[in-house]
């Protein structure tokens, strides 16, 4: 590879990953005494040499202006911006009072100044969450319940659909959220559902439950993809943060639920050990929440099970809830023909993924003396039959009914190829590969590694 294009693959790289767009950036300052470090939106990091114009703004949400640049520091490469503004950000909930407009944060109640920005946000904000950026009028008074800002720029809002960055897309009528405090980088957030019933995992006895985790580059702002598991057998909401193991902490929302026990004992599935999620409503009920409480890649959709999780996906391909909620679908030790072999005509673009262990071939008298693996080439067949291109089945030698860990690298590959969450870094990593220069070579692999998408 020419030095021509080592040089233009580096400025692709840099321009996929560095934050700043025109020259701005918003993220959480941190002084490091010698330079700070800006803790960006969507997760990655901002090195600033000189931070003169971001006293008193430790640990604040800021919004920088600047000029993007590359330094060679401390034996790497890394993105740093020379800042040349700063405005305050404030998050919180936007209210009329006396005639006056307010955004209510942490540390309380902030009285807007007069002026256009303060006047759309009484128009069309009342209630709603809002992230704005602006100037204080008097700083000196700074902590005190007469300090004014003044709104210069909207950076995110949140609406009585769901957050903006959803499109409005809804998934079922509820308007419950998840806990405002939780919802931190990192955060395993669990809430009961009895609006739906209780759990096959208790034996009827507690409310079903949901289980959120977030990436540790989580912001709230952002649009995550989104990987919604069910468990094998009873279920457990908890086992969705298996598919952990597959992405790293970094990017996935991850979301599991229970499965309901009064409508497995009612089709009779709870004898044989199994569940369903009938026409995904479950799920549909606990994406509407998360959908409620953040923004969501809705491009970047996944339903995913192992075992009675995956027959759960297979029993669902003709439902018309289920193609408009999901983008793809991973099926693991599991998946049969669907139901009098009917598949949904939105099914002939998704991705579906199956994967099963080469010695999971148990025959079951109760149903026709039929394997898993029988099962699972019963539904391949189907969906082939329907016309469905994008059906990829991984069969892992020697094992048996469980979730291998030499499925998680195809997994993986397969998530980052066939859904947006990647399709540009993917053109990226092939042309990191194919690099025969050693030290730019050393680089782009330092960079893939950053970014927890290494394959």
């Amino acid at each position: 590879m020419s030095k021509f294009y080592n040089f233009i693959l580096a400025v692709s790289l840099f321009s996929l990953t560095f934050t700043c767009y025109a020259g701005k950036c918003v993220g959480v300052f941190v002084n490091k005494g010698n330079y700070g470090i800006l803790y960006a939106r969507n997760g990655h990091t901002v090195r600033i040499p000189e931070t003169d114009k971001l006293k008193n703004m430790e640990e604040k949400e800021v919004m920088v202006y600047g000029k993007a640049g590359l330094q060679w520091m401390g034996g790497r490469l890394q993105k740093t911006l020379t800042v040349t503004k700063v405005l305050p950000v404030l998050t919180g909930k936007v209210s009329i009072s006396g005639g006056k407009v307010f955004i209510k944060t942490g540390s309380g109640n902030c009285e807007l100044s007069p002026g256009k920005g303060s006047n759309y946000l009484s128009r069309k904000c009342v209630g709603r969450i809002v992230k704005i950026a602006g100037n204080w009028t008097s700083p000196e008074t700074e902590g005190k319940s007469s300090r004014l800002f003044s709104p210069t720029s909207m950076i995110a809002v949140q609406n009585s659909r769901g957050f903006s960055g959803n499109g409005g897309k809804r998934f079922a009528g509820t308007a419950r959220k998840l806990p405002e405090e939780k919802l931190k980088p990192g955060e395993e957030i669990t809430l009961k559902l009895p609006e739906l019933g209780n759990s096959a995992a208790s034996g009827g006895r507690s409310p079903i439950a949901m289980t959120v985790k977030l990436p540790s580059n989580y912001v709230r702002t952002e649009k995550h993809p989104v990987i919604m598991h069910f468990g094998g057998g009873r279920g457990k909401s908890s086992a969705a943060k298996g598919w952990g193991r597959v992405t790293g902490d970094k990017d996935f929302i991850l979301v599991g639920a229970d499965y309901s026990f009064t409508e497995n004992e009612r089709a009779g599935l709870l004898k044989y050990g199994t569940c369903r999620d009938f026409d995904s409503k479950i799920a549909a009920h606990a994406l509407q929440i998360l959908s409620n409480s953040t923004a969501i890649d809705k491009n970047t959709i996944i339903l995913a099970g192992m075992s009675s999780g995956a027959y759960s996906i297979t029993d669902n391909l003709n439902s018309v809830r289920t193609m408009k909620i999901f983008t793809g679908f991973c099926a693991i030790s599991g998946g049969s023909r669907p139901k009098k072999g009917a598949v949904h005509p939105q099914m002939r673009n998704k991705p579906i993924m199956f994967i099963m262990g080469s010695k999971d071939n148990q025959k079951f008298s109760s149903h026709g003396n039929q394997s898993r693996i029988d099962w699972l080439n019963e539904a391949v067949a189907a969906l082939k039959a329907k016309g469905c291109s994008k059906v990829k089945v991984v069969m892992e030698p020697g094992v048996g009914h469980s979730w291998s860990s030499n499925s998680y690298p195809k997994q993986k590959e397969w998530l980052y190829s066939e859904f947006s969450v990647s399709k540009k870094q993917n053109k990226l990593f092939e042309a990191a590969k194919n690099c025969k220069n050693p030290k730019m070579k050393k680089f782009y692999d330092q960079w893939i590694n950053e970014q927890s998408m290494g394959m």
